[in-house]
């Protein structure tokens, strides 16, 4: 991605992480609907690991931002 990456699931999302392939915490975002994006315009070119929360789950996905 250059900037903005939408994120959609069948039930309310409750949360979005963002990580640095180090660990490091970039940011962290409260959510109370199904459809979401976040913005990574800010965030230099790298690899990052998006971990999305939603009805007691959680999937972790890997983001190229370019």
């Amino acid at each position: 991605t250059y900037d903005k990456v939408t994120i959609s699931y069948s039930k309310t999302i409750d949360s979005i992480e963002v990580t640095s392939v180090l660990g490091q915490r970039i940011f962290t975002k409260k959510c109370s609907s199904s459809l979401e994006q976040i913005d990574l315009s800010g965030l230099p070119t790298a690899t990052y690991f998006v971990k999305v929360q939603a009805d007691n789950n959680q999937k972790t996905i890997k983001i190229i931002r370019q």
